[in-house]
């Protein structure tokens, strides 16, 4: 286990409650109606930049939870974690992590265990005595007050970027993983933590890797997955490991080439509600075209490849891709960007469960600019499907925009633009569905003309 030292205690002496820096910038009726604006949160700490990377709800519905990077006066980031109340927005609690040097530190993802007592949140956190490392923090879900700590390097000479964070089932056991490079190659490094006190379980570290970007958990926690990049001879292919979550052990490894044998990136992964399957979807150089989606299907239990889809988007190399899984397994839902009319566009496909293509939707503008989908999220019942991302607006910058679709044949139900109250630029990064399915909380960054990016979180009503 690594010990907490006074120097990475440093930064606690941030974790206060600023209420002042806490807005509701609107509340609408108390009336539902599908893709209502029921209320939007800002956070401004200071005037500099903040972002929201990641969102979370609370198992009960009762509490929204987002975190990211956030500006300080020594012109540096802090990790800011804020939980609102689900309801109508109004703060609950606002806690700051500053690492030992106070210099760079940044929220990639946030988790909530499945009893509802622990938010953790995991990121990357710069020290001059070991460059960017792991940085994974225990908060109570009720007050936000700091349970533990803990931070994770693989050596002075490396770089640590802890980007995603889950809980088992039982609450018990915290996951991290994330990118470890050293001077020559980039791992996986994950680590199993005891959610009680952050007691380091295990470690392992998976060399070769170039890019890491997703990990999915098993239903009965017995397996986590990892999937991203991996570097050839002559090219970049999917690479995606299951570890065995009560030792971290190796239990199967797979890799994708695509037919053109060109550049191939997994960018996300889930698990479907029996436990039996594997998704994972990122992009695929074609032989004449570049930037395909590809999703695959693996068995969960030996990685074999259950099936592979491919879809035309000229994906966009530089914004992300998500993916998510219907509750009752009836659809995989991939989204991103891709560029078939040479300008950027919301992309998104849903696949049935046998790998049938479902449907497929194109969102644009008349102007034809530029959108970069970023998240999205299945309701509970199965029925939605919420994609959310940026999108150019009239302007300036980008708007919020948000599309809800019917899950099993893919209309749009609703489309919802926000742009804040500067009319600048405006993207979110995550969207996140509670447990009722009567809401989903979009969270990103706003831009102002004095305070620069804030935070910016937004409840809309599905029902």
């Amino acid at each position: 286990m690594k010990q907490l030292t006074v120097r990475s205690l440093r930064g606690l002496a941030a974790v206060v409650v600023i209420a002042s820096s806490l807005v509701v910038a609107s509340t609408d009726s108390a009336s539902a109606n599908p893709g209502q604006r029921r209320w939007v949160q800002r956070y401004d700490y200071g005037a500099g930049t903040d972002f929201v990377t990641d969102s979370a709800v609370s198992p009960d519905g009762s509490t929204v939870f987002v975190t990211g990077a956030s500006f300080t006066t020594s012109e540096n980031h802090d990790i800011a974690t804020i939980a609102y109340t689900a309801s109508d927005g109004t703060p609950r609690w606002e806690r700051r992590y500053a690492g030992p040097d106070l210099d760079w530190d940044i929220g990639s993802a946030i988790a909530v265990s499945p009893d509802g007592s622990t938010v953790f949140v995991t990121g990357t956190s710069w020290s001059f005595a070991s460059g960017d490392d792991y940085v994974t923090v225990a908060y109570a879900a009720s007050d936000g007050k700091l349970l533990w700590l803990r931070r994770y390097t693989r050596g002075t000479t490396t770089d640590d970027r802890g980007t995603a964070i889950l809980v088992s089932p039982d609450s018990q056991t915290v996951f991290v993983t994330g990118q470890s490079f050293t001077s020559s190659a980039y791992a996986y490094a994950t680590i199993a933590y005891a959610a009680s006190d952050g007691t380091r379980l295990w470690r392992t570290v998976s060399d070769g890797i170039f890019q890491q970007d997703a990990m999915a958990l098993s239903p009965d926690g017995t397996r986590v997955f990892i999937t991203g990049g991996i570097q050839t001879a002559n090219n970049k292919d999917f690479e995606t490991i299951a570890l065995d979550a009560s030792t971290g052990a190796q239990v199967w490894e797979e890799t994708f080439n695509g037919d053109a044998d060109g550049d191939d990136v997994a960018m996300a992964i889930g698990v479907g509600p029996s436990g039996s399957k594997v998704f994972v979807t990122g992009r695929s150089d074609g032989a004449t075209t570049l930037g395909n989606y590809v999703t695959i299907a693996y068995g969960a239990d030996d990685g074999s490849q259950r099936w592979v889809q491919g879809f035309h988007a000229r994906a966009h190399w530089y914004s992300h891709m998500a993916l998510a899984v219907a509750p009752n397994g009836s659809r995989i839902v991939v989204t991103g960007s891709g560029t078939p009319g040479g300008y950027a566009q919301f992309v998104t496909v849903a696949y049935g469960a046998s790998g049938t293509k479902a449907w497929a939707d194109r969102y644009d503008l008349p102007t034809h600019k530029y959108s970069y989908a970023s998240d999205v999220a299945i309701s509970p019942d199965s029925r939605q499907a919420i994609v959310t991302g940026g999108t150019s607006a009239a302007k300036h910058g980008y708007d919020f925009a948000t599309i809800a679709y019917g899950l099993t044949h893919g209309p749009r139900l609703w489309v919802r633009r926000y742009d804040g109250p500067d009319n600048l630029s405006d993207s979110a990064s995550t969207v996140a569905i509670g447990p009722t399915g009567s809401r989903a909380y979009v969270a990103g960054k706003s831009d102002g003309i004095v305070r620069n990016d804030d935070y910016l979180t937004i409840a809309y009503s599905l029902k």
